[in-house]
């Protein structure tokens, strides 16, 4: 039923801003999709700044779309003192052709820590809600490209915040 709200809501947006003369970018085209790139974040853990960290990773995205509006979006951060998984649920909305604006909700866990237990992670280091926010684009017919902001309010320890800035470069399939 919340499916089809936001399915009918976007519709009646669209028949509103043609009846206003205004002409709204195509529907958005969502692709499927496996890339690679870099994570960074300027900030350490302020309450316990001790062991390791990885202000930079290796990023692992997977995109997978879900109907018109929403995708499934995981990410896995691979640092040189720990790995992070972030799975998120994305509402898609069109920028121009072949651009996509996507704002969702997710997780980030904690899966492997080399040598102490509380290494810092880009996403912090532990368990925690998180937030993405980000523009994806499909150039050509087989790449797909994305830039977005992760932020997690309690990722570091459960009581300070966190936050990367992610971009890569995936393969459409």
């Amino acid at each position: 039923q919340g499916l089809f709200t936001v399915t009918m809501l976007a519709h009646l947006g669209t028949i509103g801003l043609c009846l206003l003369g205004v002409n709204p970018p195509a529907l958005a085209e969502q692709y499927p999709y496996l890339g690679l790139g870099m994570s960074g974040s300027g900030r350490n853990n302020p309450a316990f700044n001790a062991g390791e960290s990885d202000n930079l990773s290796f990023t692992l995205r997977g995109s997978l779309p879900l109907g018109e509006f929403f995708a499934v979006k995981s990410s896995v951060f691979v640092g040189q003192y720990s790995v992070q998984a972030a799975p998120t649920a994305t509402l898609t909305v069109p920028l121009q052709p072949q651009i996509n604006g996507y704002v969702g909700v997710g997780y980030s866990f904690a899966v492997a820590s080399r040598g102490e237990r509380n290494n810092n992670n880009v996403l912090g280091n532990t368990a925690a809600p998180v937030a993405i926010g980000g523009v994806e684009f499909f150039p050509g017919s087989s790449s797909a490209l994305y830039i977005d902001v992760m932020f997690s309010p309690t990722g570091f320890e459960g009581r300070h915040e966190a936050a990367s800035l992610n971009m890569g470069w995936g393969m459409r399939f």
